[in-house]
C-alpha cells in the first residue's frame, strides 16, 4: 500500500516540536505510522535517520467473532487461556467460548458454531490442532493458532510466534494462508504421519515429561526407545511400483517440521501440493544415532540406509496391523493410504514485512530544511563521526593534519 501524501509543512509542524522525545502520531488518511521506540533524537543533524526508520502498524481490522477452543491439558493451556482471551478481546475480537475435555469432540463443536463465528481459534499443541482439523475442513472456517503445546511444529512451520501476545496479534491482524493437509485413511494430518519408531516414542512419552521438560522430552524419550527398535517388513505402493522394505520407521510428511523440530525434507513446505516419504532402513539401532543431526536439518535422504520418495499418494501395507501416529497422536493403523488434500485449510499467519518506500520528495525536502537551519559550522559534519577528507588532498583532513 503506498504511503499517503503529506506536505513538508505538515510533516515538520508535527515532527519538530517533539524532536527530543519519542514520537508517536498518526498521518492523515488513516494510515498509522509510528516511530521505532528505540530511536531517540539528540541532534537535528541526524534527523534523516528518523525519517528512514518508520514502519507501518496494521490498520485495525473489522470486528471478528471467533470460536475460542483451548486444550486446558496442554503444556501451557490452563494458565494462559484466560490471559489469551482477554488479549484477543482487547485486540477487537469477540469471543465465543467452546468447552470440552475431549479433543475428539472438537470437530462437532466447530460444526455447531459454524453460522455464529468468522473463525476458530485453537489453543494447544499439534495434537489438539489435529483433532480439530476435520471440523475446520467441513466448515471452511479460518484457523487462528495459539501455540500452547510442547513441540508446536505447525506453528513453527507457519512462522507463528511462540509468545502469547505476538500469537494473538497474528490472529487479530494476520494474513490468510491456504495450506495443504495430509490424509491417511480417514484422518487428516498437518505435519507428519508415521509408523514404527515414532509410535513407540509417542507411547512412551508421558504428559508429565512433556510438561516438565518441554521439547527436550522428545529427544530424551527417543534415546530411551531407539536401542529397543526392531525393523519390520512392509510394502510401499507408489504409482505402479511395489517397494518391499525392512524398516525401523516410515514417515509421510505434509508440513516442514515434526517431532519437536525435525525436518521432513530439506525443501518441504506445507503448501507445495506434495507428500514426502522416508523409510529408515538401517541394519542396527545404533546407526540411527549419527542420523539424528541430519534429520534435524532435513538432509537425511542423502544418507545410506534412508529411502526418500516424494509424491501425492502412497500406500503402506504390513503383514500385521501397525499403529500410525498423526501429529503426535495415535489415530489409525495399517493398511494405510496416504494422500494430499491441496489448499484444504485457511490459517492466519504473520503478514509479510511491508516494503516501506518513502516518497523521495519528503526526505529531500526535509534534508534541505535541515541544512537551512543548521549552524554553518555544522554543515560539513560527517555523520559517521570521522574527520572530513578535503578534495584537494585526499590524504589530508580539513584541519590540516595528515
Amino acid at each position: 500500500m503506498p504511503l499517503p501524501s503529506i506536505s513538508t509543512y505538515d510533516f515538520c509542524s508535527r515532527f519538530l516540536p517533539n524532536l527530543f522525545f519519542a514520537i508517536e502520531f498518526l498521518v492523515p488518511d488513516s494510515l498509522p505510522l509510528i516511530l521505532k521506540p528505540d530511536l531517540l533524537i539528540k541532534d537535528i543533524i541526524t534527523t534523516e535517520l528518523l525519517v528512514q526508520n518508520w514502519y507501518k502498524i496494521p490498520l485495525a481490522k473489522p470486528m471478528k467473532r471467533a470460536l475460542f477452543l483451548v486444550n486446558h491439558h496442554s503444556r501451557r493451556g490452563k494458565e494462559t487461556a484466560e490471559i489469551a482471551l482477554r488479549r484477543l478481546q482487547y485486540l477487537g475480537i469477540e469471543i465465543v467460548e467452546g468447552f470440552t475435555d475431549r479433543p475428539q469432540q472438537l470437530p462437532e463443536i466447530i460444526r455447531q458454531h459454524q453460522a455464529q463465528v468468522d473463525l476458530v481459534i485453537v489453543g494447544g499443541g499439534d495434537g489438539t490442532l489435529n483433532a480439530a482439523a476435520a471440523g475446520l475442513v467441513n466448515t471452511n472456517l479460518p484457523l487462528g493458532i495459539l501455540p500452547l503445546g510442547t513441540a508446536n511444529d505447525l506453528a513453527r512451520t507457519l512462522g507463528i510466534p511462540a509468545t502469547l501476545p505476538e500469537a494473538c496479534q497474528v490472529i487479530a491482524n494476520g494474513e490468510i494462508k491456504h495450506i495443504d493437509l495430509g490424509r491417511v485413511n480417514d484422518k487428516y494430518f498437518f505435519n507428519v504421519a508415521s509408523l514404527g519408531l515414532s509410535v513407540e516414542i509417542t507411547q512412551n512419552l508421558t504428559k508429565e515429561a512433556k510438561r516438565k521438560w518441554g521439547v527436550f522430552a522428545y529427544a530424551a524419550t527417543a534415546l530411551q526407545v531407539i536401542w529397543q527398535a526392531r525393523p519390520f517388513r512392509a510394502e510401499i505402493l507408489y504409482g505402479r511400483e511395489v517397494i518391499p522394505v525392512k524398516t525401523i520407521q516410515i514417515a509421510v510428511g505434509n508440513g516442514r517440521y515434526y517431532g519437536g523440530g525435525m525436518v521432513v525434507a530439506a525443501d518441504a513446505a506445507i503448501d507445495d501440493n506434495r507428500l514426502d516419504l522416508y523409510s529408515l532402513e538401517t541394519q542396527h539401532w545404533w546407526q540411527i544415532i549419527p542420523l539424528l543431526p541430519a534429520m534435524r536439518q532435513g538432509n537425511h535422504a542423502l544418507w545410506s540406509g534412508v529411502r526418500a520418495i516424494s509424491g501425492q499418494e502412497f500406500e503402506v501395507v504390513t503383514s500385521k496391523r501397525r499403529a500410525i501416529n498423526t501429529d503426535g497422536e495415535i489415530t489409525t493403523h495399517t493398511p494405510a493410504k496416504f494422500s494430499i488434500v491441496p489448499k484444504a485449510l485457511a490459517i492466519l499467519v504473520p503478514p509479510a514485512p511491508p516494503a516501506v518506500n518513502l516518497p523521495g520528495d519528503i526526505l529531500a525536502k526535509f534534508t534541505e530544511f535541515r541544512d537551512s537551519i543548521a549552524p554553518k559550522e555544522n554543515k560539513n559534519i560527517n555523520l559517521s563521526g570521522n574527520k572530513n577528507i578535503t578534495k584537494e588532498n585526499p590524504m589530508s583532513t580539513s584541519d590540516g593534519s595528515s
